[in-house]
């Protein structure tokens, strides 16, 4: 294979269709080792975050193939516009249904971001922090 037909390949729609299919097939037994990770093997110090990090682990598996497998966005600039190169192009699906299968996914992805570093201090029943001293600087201000 010659520099030329290289370079060929790399400019084309293919070569990303099949780098992210390749990367979304080397993904799924670490996204299936880490889930096994966190249901089985969470020390007991990680009981109260253990559902919340499975969550994230959820929503960051479901928007990798929601990505990688089912849209692939062939972007094009400098134009806001693209076309799918995944497997929603195989069943004729209209292109306006493409960011329903992306972000719903990306959307519980970022609720699983905000949620992890306030499930890690406890709270009181009025759902405080008690224990960061910043939380209970700015409540103390705040009241």
């Amino acid at each position: 294979m010659n520099l030329k037909t290289l370079i060929e390949f790399f400019e084309s729609p293919n070569s990303l269709s099949l780098i992210l299919h390749l990367i979304s097939a080397m993904s799924i037994p670490i996204h299936g080792f880490g889930f096994y990770i966190l249901i089985f093997h969470s020390p007991e110090t990680m009981k109260k975050v253990k559902y919340y990090l499975l969550n994230l682990h959820f929503w960051t598996v479901l928007f990798d193939y929601s990505i990688g497998i089912l849209t692939i966005p062939m972007i094009l600039f400098p134009e806001f516009a693209g076309y799918p190169l995944g497997f929603v192009r195989l069943f004729d699906v209209k292109l306006s249904w493409c960011p329903i299968f992306v972000v719903p996914s990306s959307g519980g992805y970022s609720i699983g971001v905000a949620t992890i570093p306030r499930s890690s201090h406890p709270v009181d029943n009025n759902g405080h922090c008690v224990d960061n001293v910043i939380c209970r600087v700015l409540y103390n201000r705040s009241v």
